[in-house]
């Protein structure tokens, strides 16, 4: 699995504490919505938009254990034209970025976990069922001009069947990771062996000077 690349020493030393000591990280949300979505993380609705006039934003922070978190979103696109991007903000990073597919997690036709979630498609919110993704992400999709469509941020219609102005509902349903698991080699352990290391170096030096 894909592991999150930090941008300094005392993030990852931060982010390793969190999943050791079982401390919550705050991570800031940023969903971009044209033009209805809500947003729920373990089961509780944390942030929703509706206003079919114009898009706007679901901003918010939360802090979540390091590991999986349930995770779904309920979208439609209900007049003009369409989209919906998800992005998030650790602490130490300098913006919001879109979240990767590897940090989302839904189980597939068989029932076995695959990266990306569970896209159910339907006519409109509370209309007729079309068909279901499995594996969509990372969830940047939308309409660039009244002609022109990206679905999971490169050119095309979203899902390969809604172009800029079409107007369904879209249920996303899955996991989401927070934080990383550390690999035996990562980062976080080459901190704690630095900071072992200095130390020890303090310890010696002293005994030393005695």
């Amino acid at each position: 699995m894909k592991r999150r690349v930090f941008l300094s020493a005392a993030v990852a030393f931060a982010l390793m504490a969190a999943n050791t000591f079982g401390a919550t990280i705050p991570v800031n949300f940023n969903f971009y919505v044209d033009d209805y979505a809500t947003v729920s993380i373990d089961g509780s609705v944390v942030g929703s938009y509706d206003n079919p006039l114009a898009a706007g934003n679901i901003i918010f922070t939360s802090d979540l254990s390091p590991g999986w978190h349930s995770f779904a979103i309920d979208y439609a696109n209900q007049e003009g034209t369409n989209f919906l991007a998800l992005s998030q903000q650790y602490p130490g990073d300098p913006g919001y970025t879109v979240i990767p597919l590897d940090d989302f997690q839904s189980s597939n036709h068989s029932g076995q976990f695959i990266s990306g979630l569970q896209a159910d498609y339907y006519s409109s919110p509370g209309g007729s069922y079309l068909f279901t993704v499995y594996g969509e992400g990372p969830i940047d999709n939308g309409a660039l001009s009244f002609t022109s469509e990206i679905y999971e941020g490169q050119p095309g219609l979203w899902a390969g069947a809604f172009g800029p102005s079409a107007l369904f509902a879209e249920t996303l349903s899955g996991q989401i990771l927070i934080g990383s698991v550390p690999e035996p080699s990562g980062l976080p352990l080459v901190v704690v062996g630095a900071s072992l290391l200095a130390m020890s170096k303090v310890s010696l030096a002293g005994k030393g000077s005695r």
